[in-house]
């Protein structure tokens, strides 16, 4: 399977946040070491700033950091698919700054948006919430991942039907586009009544296996000719 990346909105704001985090952790360190050249005012204003800015910084590099493992991790699950599979990664729609979706796989299948979420115990869908278990039998509730799921389908949607419009590679006759939920790190998959399909990544090679061929090779490699030229040009 070949792999195209573009450009990692989750992997930068990983990198920005740690950076933000290292600051913090480093100003206060310093602060400390030359606590007594310095005033009690600036000394309190000083590691006022670093705390918040600590406190800003930390939780989003360690959300940042778990996203990108977890793409790494469902790119390596991926990664024995036959050749006639492409994922291309971190897809942002043109004049968009966030909302990727973190992986499109083109293959025989048609198109899949894959929706990546790194979530470690036990998930539960019930009554179109999401909550993450607990051992002690308590719950957390979680975003709407498949609300994200059916967004990124949709746009998906759209851009294949702009593409078979303007573009002469694409291939004629109905592209199916999927959506599909990855969670990684998860134990136990509790999905009651959910619409889109949702599977662990060490599951997701078979379940994509089994999907029904509706592209042969050739269609498949002129859908993505027909999406590169337009959105890696």
């Amino acid at each position: 399977m070949q792999i195209i990346q573009f450009r990692s909105h989750t992997a930068f704001n990983a990198r920005v946040y740690t950076a933000l985090t290292v600051i913090g952790f480093s100003g206060l360190a310093l602060t400390l070491l030359y606590a007594d050249t310095l005033s009690i005012y600036a000394l309190l204003l000083i590691l006022l700033l670093c705390v918040l800015l600590l406190l800003y910084a930390l939780p989003r590099a360690v959300r940042y950091r778990k996203g990108e493992v977890g793409e790494r991790r469902v790119l390596r699950a991926l990664k024995t698919l036959p050749d006639s599979y492409t994922a291309v990664t971190n897809f942002t729609e043109e004049g968009k700054r966030s909302g990727d979706t973190d992986i499109l796989l083109f293959g025989p299948p048609g198109v899949v948006t894959l929706e990546v979420k790194r979530y470690s115990g036990t998930v539960m869908y019930e009554n179109g919430s999401w909550w993450r278990v607990y051992p002690d039998g308590g719950k957390r509730p979680l975003k709407h991942v498949s609300l994200q799921a059916r967004s990124q389908r949709q746009q998906m949607q759209k851009i294949v039907l702009q593409l078979k419009e303007s573009d002469p590679d694409m291939p004629s006759g109905y592209i199916p586009v999927q959506a599909a939920i990855v969670f990684v790190g998860t134990e136990r998959l509790n999905l009651i009544g959910l619409d889109i399909p949702a599977v662990k990544a060490e599951d997701l090679k078979d379940y994509l296996l089994k999907q029904p061929e509706r592209l042969s090779r050739t269609q498949v490699f002129g859908l993505l000719k027909a999406f590169l030229k337009r959105y890696a040009a």
